[in-house]
């Protein structure tokens, strides 16, 4: 592959998105490989490793340092590409409407079912490829895209735990795992049948399908 060079970013921020098309372009142009070494999302500071740039190449600082328009850092995430920040999101709803302090699993369950909908699209999916090459099918560009069964994840161990106690929860995200379950994809399913052990009561039996209608 060639020498390589790594690049900060000489700000510190959320990665809030990757203009991945443009950094395709901008790597054929200049005969190199960009290595996005931090995923959407991650919190960057200032002076950490962003980018390597592999090839032959010989840019100076000044391009270089122009690879950078390609990804936006922010005050905050947000969920142009972020989907496990709108995950985390309805997560921390479910978690505070969960607590003994607020008890209020009315508003818990609503986040479930968006929960339920975007997790039902997403592990019908394939799974996100590292690689992204040209029009040549020369790769390009590396990067690190947020894992479907990591997201399913995210969306299941935070209401489980803080929901345990509920009646009406842990129903709730059995019947969602088990309808995920009916149409994920092969490569998903350990991840869903592995969540549904967990879940409190697990080794007790059929529970009800619909507890939310009561």
């Amino acid at each position: 592959m060639g020498p390589r060079s790594c690049l900060c970013r000489p700000r510190h921020g959320a990665i809030t998105h990757v203009d991945y098309s443009g950094l395709v372009r901008w790597a054929a142009r200049h005969d190199v490989v960009v290595s996005v070494d931090r995923s959407v999302g991650e919190f960057l500071v200032e002076g950490q490793d962003l980018l390597t740039l592999w090839g032959t190449s010989e840019l100076g600082a000044d391009e270089s340092q122009k690879v950078y328009r390609f990804v936006g850092v922010g005050p905050q995430r947000v969920t142009r590409q972020d989907v496990a920040f709108g995950i985390r999101q309805l997560v921390d709803i479910i978690d505070r409407a969960l607590s003994p302090v607020v008890n209020d699993p009315t508003t818990a369950l609503p986040c479930l079912q968006e929960l339920h909908r975007v997790l039902r699209h997403l592990v019908q999916q394939a799974s996100p490829s590292p690689y992204i090459a040209d029009d040549q099918g020369q790769v390009r560009v590396v990067h690190h895209p947020q894992s479907v069964s990591d997201l399913v994840q995210l969306a299941v161990r935070e209401p489980a735990h803080y929901g345990q106690d509920s009646l009406r929860m842990v129903p709730g995200l059995r019947a969602m795992l088990e309808d995920l379950q009916q149409v994920t994809a092969n490569r998903y399913r350990n991840t869903i049948e592995r969540l549904l052990l967990t879940l409190p009561g697990a080794d007790e039996g059929p529970r009800p399908e619909h507890p939310g209608r009561a």
